[in-house]
């Protein structure tokens, strides 16, 4: 039973959406643009899946660590969910953190020092700092703990080109910083991940935001200084609708400049712009936690059909309809 609720601290869902971006981001994108030019990947299949393993690790240890600074403010936002502290003890979960947190730094560690590249550890201790940082300080500070939530969304697609291409480059001949590299040869993939990072940091900082108008009253008993507990829900929600603005004008923008294909058009429209004009008038005449989070999960629905999009591309590309 003790396993059973350790394993739902983990939040497994968001780990399998994570090794789903990573590997659909390589596999679809990374490898079928590539091949175009005839370069192909260096790093094994297996190895790769050590890397993935290891973030999903990492991210675990950090889920944990939340909940553990989290046991009073749960109490009050969500105290259903409630785990450690009830069902786990805090030193159960401590050691659980710190165990996962090293298993996945040791299995980076591991890719890194085999392709020559230790310098790219520096997105492990960065990822296991700044989880702990958030969790300890910074979750409840304002605005900064959900930029530091965005940034690590934002970082997982940028770490499968950071260890993939300088290792091609590396075969290539090329050494760091890789000046002479061949750009245009990667233009099109250092685009696409940037893309990705880009929609990713800013859905997440959004969904962080309405957050913590549904978890005001548990925070307001900590003293937090989340945005709506500092300038008011009514301001809050005109950042959101600001930033979710900001996103669907940049994103319509990026795609009729560079893939202007009816196809992607059509799933631009119907499966990420409504979703997100649909949470924003949800957020418009939300006033309780409930209605917060349910905001929050057309911002999830937007998330989701990025991250389906891939598949979408891939078999656009493999067609010859894009590119």
């Amino acid at each position: 039973m003790k396993l059973y609720y350790i394993i739902k601290l983990l939040r497994p869902v968001n780990l399998v959406i994570i090794a789903v971006s990573m590997f659909a981001l390589r596999y679809l994108i990374l490898i079928p643009l590539l091949s175009l030019k005839g370069i192909a990947l260096v790093i094994s299949q297996f190895d790769f899946s050590l890397l993935v393993t290891a973030t999903l690790l990492i991210a675990g240890a950090g889920n944990i660590i939340n909940d553990y600074f989290d046991i009073r403010p749960d109490r009050l936002n969500k105290h259903h969910e409630l785990i450690v502290g009830k069902f786990i003890k805090r030193r159960v979960a401590m050691t659980s953190h710190v165990m996962l947190s090293t298993l996945g730094f040791l299995l980076s560690a591991y890719v890194a020092i085999k392709y020559s590249i230790p310098w790219m550890l520096i997105f492990q201790i960065l990822a296991i700092t700044l989880l702990w940082l958030y969790s300890a300080s910074f979750k409840k500070a304002f605005i900064i703990g959900n930029i530091i939530v965005a940034f690590l969304t934002a970082c997982i697609p940028l770490l499968v080109i950071s260890y993939d291409l300088p290792v091609v480059f590396k075969s290539e001949g090329l050494n760091f910083p890789y000046l002479n590299a061949p750009i245009d040869d990667f233009k099109v993939v250092f685009f696409f991940t940037l893309v990705y990072a880009g929609l990713a940091f800013l859905l997440n900082l959004l969904r962080e935001i309405i957050k913590d108008m549904a978890d005001m009253k548990g925070d307001k008993e900590i003293n937090a200084r989340t945005m709506p507990l500092e300038i008011g829900v009514i301001a809050t929600k005109k950042v959101v609708n600001s930033l979710s603005l900001f996103t669907l004008i940049l994103l319509v923008f990026l795609q009729q400049s560079f893939m202007p294909d009816k196809v992607t058009s059509v799933y631009l429209l119907a499966f990420i712009i409504l979703p997100m004009l649909i949470g924003m008038y949800k957020l418009k005449n939300a006033s309780r936690s409930k209605q917060f989070l349910k905001a929050s999960n057309y911002i999830k629905i937007t998330m989701a059909s990025g991250l389906l999009y891939m598949f979408l591309f891939n078999y656009l590309l493999t067609n010859h309809f894009i590119l």
